[in-house]
């Protein structure tokens, strides 16, 4: 059975230079250089927020396009419905401890359901989350699997960490980085969206400032690329408009298929 559609809540109206561009499904960019606040799209009760997220549906199992599509479309109706009925009369911390809170029980729920979808069809499907919530000058992250957000300024900063086995091995000293990009383990993730009951959700945040650009793509962009590449494809001196962020992120996934990426993740235990 089918939720009730609840009453549509307030929208953001985009505005014709808003510089939120997708790509297929490798990655995300936001920016806008003249005017940076303009890529908060909800401005309700004096509060500027917006929301941004990558799935990958995982290769091995199956409906993994449609373990991705639901997210998204969850994460959408959740925004819309529920976050902007309840940031009234709360102060930057209040939202903040608010939000990390909300993002906590939606992802959740959204495994459930995900869950019990596979269960009733008989099969094992799952996706990677990578999510950014904006509000007015802080962030929030909140990771599952190997999708990646990423800060631009004067330097690549990665926002998350991957729950991958080669990220484990990494951390735990057992591989260098060097090795790591030639592992045939590489797509195999720890954890993802859908898979089991148990997810466990690793959040981050910090402080936005004028000049910066965030980025979040799946791990087939990154596999192909080194971090100085993705710098110099994505400089934010380059990304002055609609146009040439556009064109900056279609040379980046060019570069990425020209050098054969093919997407294939596993979720392990």
């Amino acid at each position: 059975m089918k939720p009730p559609v609840p009453e549509p809540a307030p929208k953001s109206v985009p505005e014709e230079d808003e510089t939120t561009i997708s790509d297929g499904r490798y990655l995300l960019v936001l920016r806008d250089r003249a005017n940076p606040e303009r890529i908060f799209r909800y401005l309700m009760d004096g509060h500027s927020l917006v929301l941004a997220a990558v799935c990958d549906g995982v290769g091995g199992m199956q409906e993994g396009g449609y373990a991705s599509r639901s997210t998204i479309q969850f994460l959408n109706n959740w925004f819309d419905y529920t976050i902007s009925r309840n940031i009234r009369g709360k102060n930057q911390e209040q939202l903040m401890d608010y939000l990390h809170e909300e993002i906590e029980q939606c992802i959740q729920k959204q495994n459930r359901l995900l869950c019990e979808y596979a269960q009733d069809k008989g099969i094992h499907t799952g996706t990677t989350l990578t999510l950014l919530v904006i509000i007015n000058q802080r962030y929030i992250t909140a990771q599952i699997g190997d999708s990646r957000a990423y800060c631009i300024n004067h330097e690549l900063r990665q926002l998350t960490e991957d729950q991958s086995l080669i990220a484990r091995e990494i951390r735990a000293g057992r591989l260098s980085q060097a090795a790591a990009k030639y592992d045939k383990r590489r797509n195999v993730i720890l954890q993802c969206v859908g898979e089991s009951e148990k997810l466990q959700i690793e959040f981050g945040s910090g402080n936005v400032k004028g000049e910066d650009v965030f980025m979040l793509c799946t791990d087939g962009f990154v596999h192909e690329l080194e971090d100085g590449e993705i710098k110099k494809l994505l400089d934010p001196e380059l990304l002055v408009n609609r146009a040439s962020i556009k064109r900056c992120i279609t040379n980046a996934v060019l570069l990425v298929k020209k050098r054969g990426e093919r997407q294939y993740n596993d979720c392990s235990d």
